[in-house]
C-alpha cells in the first residue's frame, strides 16, 4: 500500500522531508514529527491472505500441511479481468487491471496516499522427495530414539543419503550461528559486569582506555572458556570423546587465567 515516511533531512533546523513509499506493512504516521497534513491510513483495504488447497498429493499419499509447508518455490501469478467483471459495480469502478495485478485508487498514473496494489503468487505442482513415516496414504514425521523429529522435503528426485546430508549441513550451520550467538552475549555480559572499573579509572582518560581494552580481552578469553564449557556438556551424550576433550580444554584455559592472575598478584606484592 502507498504511505508516508518521514526522515530527517536537517538535523541542526529539525527540517523533515516526507515522501511517497509502496509498504507492504502499515506505516503509523502518528509518530511523524510533522504529522498533520501527513496522515497515513489505519488499516488496509485489502489483508493479506494465504489459500492452500485442499488435497495436495503425491502419487497416491495427501501430503500433510507439515510438508505442504516446505513447498516455498512461488511464482507470479498474472490476475485477469475475469474477477473484476464478476465483482460488483462499485468493486469494478474501484480495482483496475495494472501489471499483471489489480490496482485499487482513483488513477495508478497519480497515485495516492492510501492506493494499494493487489498481486498474486502461486506454487506450481512439481517433482519432490521426502523423507518421512508414512501413516496409511499420508505422512508423518519420524521420531528419532536420540530425541528429535525428521521430516524433510526437497524439490525433484533427490536419494535419500543426499537429503540426509544437506540437512545435516543446514544443522551444523544452525548450530555454529547458535554457538557464535551465545558467545557474544556471554561476552557482552561479563564486560558489562567488568566495565565499571574502566568506568571508575575514566578520571584519567588515557587510564579508562587502556583498562577497558584490557578488560575486553579478559573477558573474551573467560567467555571463550566459558563457552567451551558449555558445548562439552552438550557433547557428553552424543560424543563423550569430543565432549570430554573439550572439557580439558576448557579447564586448562581457566587454569591458565587463573594462574596469570596469581602471578601477576605476586609481582604487586614483591618490594620495588
Amino acid at each position: 500500500m502507498l504511505d508516508s515516511t518521514g526522515k530527517l533531512v536537517e538535523s541542526i533546523l529539525e527540517t523533515y522531508k516526507y515522501e511517497k513509499v509502496w509498504s507492504p506493512k502499515l506505516i503509523n504516521s502518528g509518530s511523524f514529527k510533522q504529522a498533520s497534513g501527513h496522515e497515513n491510513p489505519q488499516t488496509k483495504p485489502v489483508t493479506n491472505e494465504t489459500w492452500t488447497a485442499k488435497s495436495v498429493t503425491l502419487g497416491g499419499f495427501t501430503l500433510p500441511d507439515a510438508l505442504i509447508d516446505k513447498m516455498d518455490k512461488t511464482e507470479s501469478y498474472a490476475a485477469d479481468e475475469k474477477a473484476v467483471s464478476n465483482a460488483a459495480p462499485d468493486v469494478q469502478n474501484w480495482f483496475k487491471l495494472r501489471q499483471g495485478g489489480y490496482y485499487l485508487g482513483e488513477n495508478p498514473a497519480t497515485a495516492a496516499i492510501g492506493d494499494a496494489r493487489v498481486t498474486f503468487k502461486v506454487v506450481r505442482p512439481a517433482a519432490v522427495s521426502i523423507v518421512a513415516r508414512q501413516v496409511a496414504n499420508t505422512f508423518e514425521a519420524y521420531q528419532a530414539k536420540a530425541g528429535g523429529s525428521i521430516l524433510l522435503l526437497t524439490y525433484g528426485t533427490v536419494s535419500p543419503d543426499a537429503m540426509f546430508k544437506t540437512a545435516e549441513k543446514a544443522n551444523k550451520n544452525l548450530t555454529w550461528v547458535f554457538r557464535a550467538v551465545g558467545f557474544l552475549l556471554m561476552f557482552i555480559g561479563l564486560f558489562l559486569i567488568f566495565n565499571p572499573m574502566a568506568v571508575v579509572a575514566d578520571v584519567v582518560p588515557i587510564f579508562g582506555s587502556l583498562l577497558r581494552v584490557g578488560v575486553a580481552a579478559f573477558v573474551g578469553l573467560v567467555a571463550s572458556a566459558l563457552s567451551l564449557v558449555t558445548i562439552s556438556v552438550a557433547w557428553l551424550t552424543y560424543r563423550p570423546l569430543l565432549g570430554l576433550a573439550l572439557l580439558v580444554l576448557a579447564a586448562a584455559s581457566m587454569w591458565g587465567l587463573l594462574r596469570l592472575s596469581i602471578q601477576k598478584q605476586e609481582l604487586q606484592k614483591r618490594p620495588a
